[in-house]
Protein backbone atom coordinates (compact mmCIF):
# COMPACT_ATOMS: atom_id res chain seq x y z
CA UNK A 1 0.00 0.00 0.00
CA UNK A 2 1.16 3.51 -0.79
CA UNK A 3 0.14 6.69 1.01
CA UNK A 4 0.59 9.96 -0.82
CA UNK A 5 1.11 13.22 0.98
CA UNK A 6 -0.16 16.23 -0.93
CA UNK A 7 2.00 19.28 -0.36
CA UNK A 8 0.96 22.81 -1.24
CA UNK A 9 1.71 26.33 -0.09
CA UNK A 10 4.20 26.38 2.78
CA UNK A 11 3.87 23.35 3.22
CA UNK A 12 0.35 22.12 3.97
CA UNK A 13 -0.57 18.49 3.96
CA UNK A 14 -3.46 16.56 2.53
CA UNK A 15 -3.45 12.79 2.51
CA UNK A 16 -4.63 10.72 -0.41
CA UNK A 17 -5.33 7.00 -0.44
CA UNK A 18 -3.50 5.38 -3.34
CA UNK A 19 -3.92 2.06 -5.12
CA UNK A 20 -0.71 0.74 -6.63
CA UNK A 21 -1.15 -0.91 -10.00
CA UNK A 22 -0.60 -4.66 -9.97
CA UNK A 23 2.96 -5.58 -10.78
CA UNK A 24 4.25 -2.02 -10.52
CA UNK A 25 7.81 -1.86 -9.21
CA UNK A 26 9.82 0.96 -7.71
CA UNK A 27 12.59 2.46 -9.76
CA UNK A 28 15.82 0.68 -9.01
CA UNK A 29 18.68 2.80 -7.80
CA UNK A 30 21.41 3.31 -10.38
CA UNK A 31 24.54 5.01 -9.01
CA UNK A 32 25.69 7.80 -11.27
CA UNK A 33 29.30 8.52 -12.15
CA UNK A 34 28.60 12.24 -11.76
CA UNK A 35 25.85 14.61 -10.79
CA UNK A 36 22.68 14.17 -12.84
CA UNK A 37 21.55 17.20 -14.83
CA UNK A 38 17.76 16.66 -14.68
CA UNK A 39 15.27 16.17 -11.86
CA UNK A 40 14.11 12.73 -12.98
CA UNK A 41 17.62 11.37 -13.47
CA UNK A 42 18.78 12.79 -10.14
CA UNK A 43 15.84 11.23 -8.29
CA UNK A 44 16.45 7.84 -9.91
CA UNK A 45 19.90 7.68 -8.29
CA UNK A 46 18.20 7.03 -4.94
CA UNK A 47 15.43 4.83 -6.37
CA UNK A 48 12.82 7.60 -6.46
CA UNK A 49 10.89 9.45 -9.16
CA UNK A 50 10.34 13.15 -9.76
CA UNK A 51 7.13 13.97 -11.58
CA UNK A 52 4.81 16.77 -12.58
CA UNK A 53 1.15 17.47 -13.26
CA UNK A 54 0.36 17.93 -16.96
CA UNK A 55 -2.50 19.70 -18.73
CA UNK A 56 -3.60 18.33 -22.10
CA UNK A 57 -4.23 21.79 -23.56
CA UNK A 58 -0.55 22.68 -23.11
CA UNK A 59 0.89 19.71 -24.98
CA UNK A 60 1.08 21.82 -28.14
CA UNK A 61 3.44 24.27 -26.39
CA UNK A 62 6.99 23.30 -27.40
CA UNK A 63 8.61 25.00 -24.40
CA UNK A 64 6.22 23.21 -22.05
CA UNK A 65 6.73 19.77 -23.62
CA UNK A 66 10.46 20.34 -23.92
CA UNK A 67 10.78 20.80 -20.16
CA UNK A 68 8.37 17.93 -19.52
CA UNK A 69 10.27 15.50 -21.73
CA UNK A 70 13.66 16.52 -20.36
CA UNK A 71 13.10 16.86 -16.63
CA UNK A 72 10.39 14.50 -15.35
CA UNK A 73 9.94 10.73 -15.24
CA UNK A 74 6.40 10.56 -13.80
CA UNK A 75 3.28 12.27 -15.14
CA UNK A 76 -0.05 13.07 -13.46
CA UNK A 77 -3.07 14.41 -15.35
CA UNK A 78 -3.91 17.73 -13.73
CA UNK A 79 -7.69 17.64 -14.33
CA UNK A 80 -8.32 15.26 -17.22
CA UNK A 81 -8.87 12.11 -15.14
CA UNK A 82 -11.08 13.68 -12.48
CA UNK A 83 -14.70 12.63 -12.23
CA UNK A 84 -16.27 15.52 -14.12
CA UNK A 85 -13.87 14.98 -17.03
CA UNK A 86 -14.12 11.19 -17.34
CA UNK A 87 -17.89 10.78 -16.68
CA UNK A 88 -19.55 14.11 -17.58
CA UNK A 89 -22.93 12.38 -17.86
CA UNK A 90 -23.92 9.31 -15.89
CA UNK A 91 -22.83 6.21 -17.74
CA UNK A 92 -21.18 8.24 -20.50
CA UNK A 93 -17.38 8.13 -20.26
CA UNK A 94 -14.93 10.44 -21.99
CA UNK A 95 -11.18 9.76 -22.11
CA UNK A 96 -9.91 11.87 -25.03
CA UNK A 97 -7.87 14.48 -23.15
CA UNK A 98 -6.66 12.00 -20.55
CA UNK A 99 -5.52 9.70 -23.36
CA UNK A 100 -3.47 12.52 -24.86
CA UNK A 101 -1.52 12.82 -21.62
CA UNK A 102 -1.13 9.07 -21.15
CA UNK A 103 0.01 8.50 -24.72
CA UNK A 104 2.46 11.39 -24.67
CA UNK A 105 3.99 10.17 -21.41
CA UNK A 106 4.24 6.54 -22.44
CA UNK A 107 5.75 7.46 -25.81
CA UNK A 108 8.49 9.25 -23.86
CA UNK A 109 9.05 6.26 -21.57
CA UNK A 110 7.46 7.93 -18.56
CA UNK A 111 5.10 6.39 -16.02
CA UNK A 112 1.65 7.81 -15.27
CA UNK A 113 -0.16 8.37 -11.98
CA UNK A 114 -3.96 8.25 -12.13
CA UNK A 115 -5.61 11.28 -10.50
CA UNK A 116 -8.24 10.90 -9.09
CA UNK A 117 -11.07 8.34 -8.84
CA UNK A 118 -12.97 9.95 -5.96
CA UNK A 119 -12.86 13.54 -4.74
CA UNK A 120 -15.31 15.85 -3.00
CA UNK A 121 -14.54 18.59 -5.53
CA UNK A 122 -15.04 18.54 -9.32
CA UNK A 123 -17.91 16.10 -9.10
CA UNK A 124 -20.05 16.06 -12.25
CA UNK A 125 -23.34 17.88 -11.89
CA UNK A 126 -25.42 14.70 -12.14
CA UNK A 127 -23.70 13.28 -9.03
CA UNK A 128 -23.77 16.30 -6.76
CA UNK A 129 -27.22 15.72 -5.30
CA UNK A 130 -26.89 11.95 -4.94
CA UNK A 131 -26.76 10.18 -1.60
CA UNK A 132 -27.10 6.74 -0.04
CA UNK A 133 -27.06 3.62 -2.18
CA UNK A 134 -27.48 5.59 -5.42
CA UNK A 135 -24.27 7.51 -4.75
CA UNK A 136 -22.45 4.37 -3.65
CA UNK A 137 -23.43 2.45 -6.76
CA UNK A 138 -22.54 5.38 -9.00
CA UNK A 139 -19.12 5.64 -7.36
CA UNK A 140 -18.44 1.91 -7.64
CA UNK A 141 -19.34 1.97 -11.32
CA UNK A 142 -17.18 5.03 -11.96
CA UNK A 143 -14.12 3.57 -10.24
CA UNK A 144 -14.55 0.21 -11.97
CA UNK A 145 -15.00 1.68 -15.45
CA UNK A 146 -12.15 4.20 -15.31
CA UNK A 147 -9.64 1.91 -13.61
CA UNK A 148 -10.48 -0.90 -16.03
CA UNK A 149 -10.06 1.37 -19.05
CA UNK A 150 -6.53 2.32 -17.98
CA UNK A 151 -5.50 -1.11 -16.74
CA UNK A 152 -1.83 -1.70 -17.57
CA UNK A 153 -1.15 1.97 -18.34
CA UNK A 154 -1.25 3.51 -14.86
CA UNK A 155 1.49 3.13 -12.27
CA UNK A 156 -0.78 4.01 -9.31
CA UNK A 157 -4.15 5.65 -8.66
CA UNK A 158 -5.10 8.39 -6.27
CA UNK A 159 -8.24 6.50 -5.26
CA UNK A 160 -9.63 8.90 -2.62
CA UNK A 161 -8.19 12.38 -3.00
CA UNK A 162 -7.97 14.64 0.07
CA UNK A 163 -9.20 11.94 2.43
CA UNK A 164 -8.02 14.09 5.35
CA UNK A 165 -8.63 17.79 5.88
CA UNK A 166 -5.82 20.14 4.90
CA UNK A 167 -5.93 22.16 8.23
CA UNK A 168 -4.45 22.35 10.96
CA UNK A 169 -1.06 21.79 9.30
CA UNK A 170 1.32 19.34 11.11
CA UNK A 171 4.28 21.25 12.49
CA UNK A 172 6.86 18.54 11.86
CA UNK A 173 6.91 17.64 8.20
CA UNK A 174 9.74 15.11 8.29
CA UNK A 175 8.31 13.34 11.31
CA UNK A 176 4.88 13.20 9.66
CA UNK A 177 6.38 11.42 6.64
CA UNK A 178 8.33 9.08 8.89
CA UNK A 179 5.33 8.23 11.03
CA UNK A 180 3.29 7.22 7.99
CA UNK A 181 6.20 5.18 6.63
CA UNK A 182 6.49 3.43 10.00
CA UNK A 183 2.99 2.03 9.43
CA UNK A 184 4.48 -0.13 6.68
CA UNK A 185 3.39 1.95 3.66
CA UNK A 186 5.31 3.85 1.02
CA UNK A 187 4.87 7.62 1.12
CA UNK A 188 4.83 9.95 -1.88
CA UNK A 189 4.52 13.73 -2.13
CA UNK A 190 1.98 14.16 -4.90
CA UNK A 191 1.02 17.83 -5.28
CA UNK A 192 3.91 20.05 -4.32
CA UNK A 193 3.98 23.77 -4.97
CA UNK A 194 5.39 26.48 -2.70
CA UNK A 195 4.48 30.11 -3.18
CA UNK A 196 7.31 32.63 -3.01
CA UNK A 197 10.51 33.50 -4.82
CA UNK A 198 14.27 33.64 -4.52
CA UNK A 199 16.26 32.08 -1.72
CA UNK A 200 13.31 31.74 0.66
CA UNK A 201 11.34 29.63 -1.80
CA UNK A 202 14.50 27.68 -2.68
CA UNK A 203 15.08 26.82 0.98
CA UNK A 204 11.48 25.66 1.37
CA UNK A 205 11.75 23.37 -1.65
CA UNK A 206 15.10 22.14 -0.40
CA UNK A 207 13.64 21.29 3.00
CA UNK A 208 10.71 19.32 1.57
CA UNK A 209 12.98 17.37 -0.78
CA UNK A 210 15.42 16.62 2.02
CA UNK A 211 12.55 15.47 4.23
CA UNK A 212 11.49 12.96 1.57
CA UNK A 213 15.01 11.69 0.99
CA UNK A 214 15.52 11.29 4.74
CA UNK A 215 12.64 8.76 4.83
CA UNK A 216 13.55 5.51 3.06
CA UNK A 217 9.93 4.78 2.13
CA UNK A 218 9.29 8.22 0.62
CA UNK A 219 9.55 7.05 -2.97
CA UNK A 220 8.75 10.08 -5.10
CA UNK A 221 7.79 13.73 -5.48
CA UNK A 222 5.39 15.36 -7.94
CA UNK A 223 5.25 19.13 -8.42
CA UNK A 224 1.85 20.48 -9.46
CA UNK A 225 2.79 22.04 -12.78
CA UNK A 226 5.84 23.02 -14.80
CA UNK A 227 6.10 26.82 -15.22
CA UNK A 228 4.76 29.43 -12.82
CA UNK A 229 2.30 30.59 -15.47
CA UNK A 230 0.90 27.04 -15.79
CA UNK A 231 -0.02 26.87 -12.09
CA UNK A 232 -3.54 27.21 -10.73
CA UNK A 233 -1.99 29.67 -8.30
CA UNK A 234 0.17 31.49 -10.88
CA UNK A 235 0.19 34.80 -8.99
CA UNK A 236 2.18 33.11 -6.21
CA UNK A 237 4.95 31.94 -8.62
CA UNK A 238 5.00 28.53 -6.89
CA UNK A 239 6.89 26.25 -9.31
CA UNK A 240 10.45 25.39 -10.36
CA UNK A 241 10.46 27.20 -13.73
CA UNK A 242 9.44 30.78 -14.46
CA UNK A 243 6.89 31.76 -17.09
CA UNK A 244 9.54 31.68 -19.83
CA UNK A 245 10.67 28.20 -18.88
CA UNK A 246 13.87 29.29 -17.13
CA UNK A 247 15.13 27.34 -14.13
CA UNK A 248 14.60 29.15 -10.83
CA UNK A 249 16.71 29.05 -7.67
CA UNK A 250 14.20 26.53 -6.30
CA UNK A 251 15.02 24.19 -9.20
CA UNK A 252 18.72 24.30 -8.40
CA UNK A 253 18.14 23.64 -4.71
CA UNK A 254 15.97 20.59 -5.48
CA UNK A 255 18.43 19.21 -8.03
CA UNK A 256 21.33 19.57 -5.60
CA UNK A 257 19.48 17.70 -2.86
CA UNK A 258 18.48 14.90 -5.26
CA UNK A 259 22.07 14.55 -6.43
CA UNK A 260 23.18 14.32 -2.81
CA UNK A 261 20.96 11.23 -2.64
CA UNK A 262 20.00 11.40 1.02
CA UNK A 263 18.29 13.84 3.32
CA UNK A 264 21.34 14.04 5.54
CA UNK A 265 25.02 13.54 4.91
CA UNK A 266 26.80 10.45 6.26
CA UNK A 267 28.00 10.50 9.88
CA UNK A 268 31.09 12.68 10.28
CA UNK A 269 34.09 11.39 12.23
CA UNK A 270 37.35 13.35 12.21
CA UNK A 271 40.52 12.54 14.14
CA UNK A 272 43.10 15.24 14.78
CA UNK A 273 46.44 14.59 16.52
CA UNK A 274 47.73 17.35 18.77
CA UNK A 275 51.38 16.77 17.89
CA UNK A 276 53.42 14.45 15.66
CA UNK A 277 54.26 12.24 18.63
CA UNK A 278 50.63 11.09 19.09
CA UNK A 279 48.04 11.79 21.75
CA UNK A 280 45.07 12.42 19.51
CA UNK A 281 41.31 12.26 19.94
CA UNK A 282 38.27 11.29 17.88
CA UNK A 283 34.93 13.11 17.74
CA UNK A 284 31.98 11.08 16.43
CA UNK A 285 28.73 12.80 15.44
CA UNK A 286 25.33 11.09 15.64
CA UNK A 287 21.88 12.39 14.79
CA UNK A 288 19.30 13.12 17.48
CA UNK A 289 15.69 14.24 17.53
CA UNK A 290 14.17 16.14 14.58
CA UNK A 291 11.49 18.80 14.40
CA UNK A 292 10.09 20.89 11.58
CA UNK A 293 12.51 23.77 12.11
CA UNK A 294 15.44 22.19 13.98
CA UNK A 295 17.28 19.01 14.90
CA UNK A 296 19.57 17.80 17.68
CA UNK A 297 23.08 16.47 17.27
CA UNK A 298 25.30 14.51 19.65
CA UNK A 299 29.10 14.23 19.75
CA UNK A 300 31.09 11.58 21.61
CA UNK A 301 34.82 12.09 22.15
CA UNK A 302 37.34 9.29 22.66
CA UNK A 303 41.11 9.18 23.17
CA UNK A 304 41.43 11.88 25.82
CA UNK A 305 39.54 13.70 28.56
CA UNK A 306 41.22 16.99 27.64
CA UNK A 307 39.65 17.78 24.29
CA UNK A 308 38.53 20.67 22.12
CA UNK A 309 35.92 19.93 19.46
CA UNK A 310 35.08 22.26 16.60
CA UNK A 311 31.56 22.01 15.16
CA UNK A 312 30.91 23.69 11.79
CA UNK A 313 27.38 24.11 10.43
CA UNK A 314 26.36 25.11 6.90
CA UNK A 315 24.44 28.29 6.10
CA UNK A 316 21.66 29.12 6.96
CA UNK A 317 21.99 26.76 9.93
CA UNK A 318 22.74 28.10 13.39
CA UNK A 319 23.32 26.46 16.77
CA UNK A 320 20.83 27.72 19.35
CA UNK A 321 21.39 25.49 22.39
CA UNK A 322 24.10 23.25 23.87
CA UNK A 323 24.38 20.86 26.81
CA UNK A 324 27.16 19.00 28.70
CA UNK A 325 29.85 21.32 27.33
CA UNK A 326 31.38 24.77 27.65
CA UNK A 327 30.82 26.38 24.25
CA UNK A 328 32.13 29.45 22.49
CA UNK A 329 31.79 30.68 18.92
CA UNK A 330 34.54 31.47 16.45
CA UNK A 331 31.93 32.73 13.96
CA UNK A 332 28.21 32.38 13.32
CA UNK A 333 28.82 28.95 11.78
CA UNK A 334 31.67 27.61 13.93
CA UNK A 335 31.36 26.53 17.57
CA UNK A 336 34.16 25.40 19.87
CA UNK A 337 33.21 22.91 22.61
CA UNK A 338 35.25 21.97 25.69
CA UNK A 339 34.64 19.62 28.67
CA UNK A 340 32.59 21.02 31.57
CA UNK A 341 32.83 18.06 33.91
CA UNK A 342 29.84 16.19 32.44
CA UNK A 343 31.85 13.54 30.61
CA UNK A 344 32.97 13.12 27.02
CA UNK A 345 29.62 13.44 25.27
CA UNK A 346 27.72 16.64 24.53
CA UNK A 347 24.89 17.85 22.37
CA UNK A 348 23.40 20.85 20.62
CA UNK A 349 20.35 22.04 18.70
CA UNK A 350 20.60 23.35 15.12
CA UNK A 351 17.95 25.58 13.54
CA UNK A 352 18.26 24.23 10.01
CA UNK A 353 16.59 26.95 7.90
CA UNK A 354 15.82 24.33 5.24
CA UNK A 355 19.32 22.77 5.31
CA UNK A 356 19.09 19.31 6.88
CA UNK A 357 22.75 18.40 6.30
CA UNK A 358 24.75 17.26 9.30
CA UNK A 359 27.53 19.47 10.66
CA UNK A 360 31.21 18.57 10.43
CA UNK A 361 33.16 17.94 13.63
CA UNK A 362 36.88 17.79 14.40
CA UNK A 363 38.77 17.12 17.62
CA UNK A 364 42.13 18.14 19.02
CA UNK A 365 43.84 17.68 22.36
CA UNK A 366 43.93 20.83 24.46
Amino acid sequence: MTLTVKSVARVSLVSTLVLAAAGAALLSASPASGAASTLGAAAQQSGRYFGTAVAANKLGDSTYTGILNREFDMVTAENEMKMDATEPNQGQFSYGNADRIVNQARNQGKRVRGHALAWHSQQPGWMQNMSGSALRNAMLNHVTQVASYYRGKIYAWDVVNEAFADNPVPSNYHTTLQNFAALGVDVQITELDIEGSGSTQAQQYQGVTQACLAVARCTGITVWGIRDTDSWRASGTPLLFDGNGNKKAAYTSVLNVLNNGTGTTPPTTTTTTSNPGGGGCTATYSEGEKWNDRFNGHVTVSGTDNWIVTVTVGSPQRITATWNTSASWESANVMTARPNGSGNSFGFTIMHGGNWNWPSVSCRVA
